[in-house]
């Protein structure tokens, strides 16, 4: 319901929960974990248009493991959040 699609795939991602309550790197976290690397890159592209992609490093694995906690992607083991791959 937050992804807007045409006949090839998503096109664009609307959330306004996250960025109502928490800081942009929370969503981007979310972002990362929660799609693959073609959605990570036209989403970076896209980003990256407008501002610069904030380093995530510091926040990346506790906002991960909250993401697992609230069951952010669905049912997720801490082990697979923090092991997710990197893509901001």
């Amino acid at each position: 319901s937050q992804y807007l699609w045409d006949e090839d795939g998503p096109t664009a991602v609307v959330d306004t929960e996250v960025y109502a309550f928490a800081p942009k790197e929370l969503e981007l976290v979310v972002l990362e974990s929660d799609n693959g690397a073609p959605f990570a890159a036209a989403f970076r592209r896209g980003y990256e248009c407008m501002f610069p992609l904030p380093d995530l490093a510091a926040v990346r694995e506790p906002y991960r493991c909250l993401i697992a906690l609230l069951e952010v992607n669905g049912e997720m083991s801490l082990a697979e959040a923090l092991s997710a791959p990197v893509w901001f």
